[in-house]
């Protein structure tokens, strides 16, 4: 993988996403953790420890 100025950009909306996740049935719970049905929002982040990956 590397940059590429022919990709798309997409700004952040929290707003936007916030009332996404509400309407998919995912509300915050007691601890502020968005939960389905008592199921907590969770999502595995795979990254590269490699040097040249950690500069970009």
């Amino acid at each position: 993988w590397a940059y590429s100025p022919t990709l798309s950009r997409y700004d952040a909306e929290a707003d936007v996403a916030r009332l996404l996740l509400d309407e998919a049935g995912w509300l915050p719970g007691p601890n502020g953790v968005r939960q389905l049905e008592g199921t907590p929002l969770s999502f595995t982040l795979i990254t590269s420890a490699d040097p040249v990956h950690v500069e970009l």
